[in-house]
């Protein structure tokens, strides 16, 4: 027996009156198989982008609707143009209606024209989206990452590395600008009591390499790797290593590559080796 669903959106304004009623999905469920129960997670990420593609829509006209007007004497302002700015969010990649505005006759002295859409979506990306993104490519690759969020978000096929890889660098240029310059030694405002500090270390350059090495004796088997080596002034350099999971029952042969079974790469479990 098929049951069928239909998902509507109600937008209801201040006074409690509905603005507008919106089919969205229809669901025609069997329930025969535990398979067919609930939601797939195609159905759950066409909902997410039906229901994002709805509210926008209606938080975007609400919005220009709301900027018509000049902000300093209240005449409307004409429409010159319209263009469509492409806004990427967690939930889909959008199209959205962006009109350029007249300027109104009592603003002398500046642009003949604005986007207020523009001035909103300065960086066409939600902010949600990025911190995803940043999370998540923290954590792991780029690679890696545009396949989780393509496994469980609409956030579409265009979605690739090296778009995670530029906005994960854009957050951290924007957080590192905010925290500031840097410090300069000695600190101000406390010359006495630089000198009761202790001594800086001397400088140690550290170099660090990674990648996947595979099994010797299976091929399809893989892990990631991480390797450095501190060299400091004076004193013997460390080398040290880091593998994503281990198995006592591995061997490493010098010159043959490493041993690693699929189970303790599946595991996580992070070991460091210093040598």
């Amino acid at each position: 027996m098929a049951l069928r669903f239909k998902l509507q959106l109600v937008v209801v304004a201040d006074d409690d009156q509905q603005v507008s009623v919106d089919e969205l999905v229809v669901l025609d469920k069997e329930c025969d198989r535990a398979e067919q129960l609930g939601l797939s997670l195609q159905e759950a990420k066409a909902l997410l982008l039906a229901v994002q593609r709805q509210v926008l829509n209606s938080q975007i006209s609400a919005f220009l609707a709301s900027r018509v007007s000049c902000p300093t004497c209240g005449r409307p302002r004409g429409v010159k143009d319209h263009k469509t700015i492409v806004f990427r969010t967690a939930f889909g990649k959008l199209e959205l209606a962006s009109p350029r505005l007249r300027s109104c006759p009592c603003q002398r002295g500046g642009r003949a024209s604005t986007s207020p859409l523009v001035e909103l979506l300065p960086e066409h990306t939600a902010p949600e989206l990025l911190y995803v993104e940043s999370k998540w490519s923290s954590l792991i690759s780029y690679g890696l990452t545009v396949r989780a969020l393509q496994d469980f978000l609409p956030v579409g096929t265009t979605v690739n590395a090296s778009t995670v890889r530029r906005d994960t660098l854009q957050v951290a240029r924007r957080l590192d600008a905010e925290l500031g310059p840097e410090p300069i030694f000695p600190l101000a405002g406390c010359p006495d009591a630089c000198s009761s500090l202790p001594a800086a270390p001397p400088p140690i350059t550290v170099g660090l390499d990674g990648g996947y090495l595979r099994s010797w004796d299976n091929k399809n088997t893989h892990f990631v790797a991480i390797v450095g080596e501190s060299v400091p002034t004076d004193g013997p350099a460390k080398r040290f290593g880091f593998v994503l999971g281990h198995d006592p029952k591995t061997r490493t042969t010098p010159g043959r590559g490493a041993r690693q079974s699929r189970p303790a790469a599946r595991a996580g479990a992070g070991v460091s080796l210093g040598w």
